[in-house]
């Protein structure tokens, strides 16, 4: 980060919004934001996005891990998201690990189904519920699983032999049999 170029943003704006637009700074410090534009002129972005570049000497586009545009904070000096996604953060080993962390300071195990307070809660749930300590000595509950399976499964071992025939015609096809 400047802290030089982040002084004269914060003279300028003196916590009132409305003064980090474009037109104000292009009519009221015109040296200032000739700087901004030249140091991101590479970037096709807003003009509060190149202020948060200028001010960090981030020439580039901001990416996440993963490779993909992150979006902006509302609050331009937070500058970017981290993560593209909820779903890019959540498979970050950082944030597996602090998970992890945190389920040991509170439950005392790496994964809250070791833990015996919560095998009893589930339990007390599961008997309350459905009569039984797991869901799945339920009679209903196993015939519901048994069905969805054979649905699935039929529909893949359809889907296979279909693949399979055309695979079949495609072979005779090239062959000219």
């Amino acid at each position: 980060m400047n802290t030089e170029n982040l002084e004269t943003i914060d003279k300028i704006v003196d916590d009132k919004p409305v003064r980090l637009r474009e037109a104000f700074f292009s009519k009221n410090y015109p040296e200032i934001y000739d700087l901004i534009m030249r140091f991101t002129n590479s970037l096709d972005l807003p003009f509060i996005q190149r202020v948060w570049h200028w001010v960090n000497d981030f020439d580039k586009y901001f990416t996440c891990e993963c490779g993909k545009k992150t979006s902006f904070n509302r609050n331009w000096k937070d500058g970017y998201k981290l993560n593209c996604s909820a779903k890019c953060a959540q498979v970050k080993q950082s944030t597996k690990e602090k998970r992890k962390q945190t389920t040991i300071q509170k439950w005392g195990v790496d994964n809250v189904a070791k833990s015996e307070i919560v095998k009893e809660i589930t339990e007390k749930s599961n008997i309350e519920k459905w009569g039984y300590k797991s869901t799945f000595q339920n009679e209903e509950v196993r015939n519901k699983w048994k069905e969805n399976i054979e649905k699935k499964w039929e529909l893949i071992i359809i889907l296979k032999q279909m693949n399979l025939r055309l695979k079949q015609k495609y072979i005779i096809f090239k062959s000219g049999v």
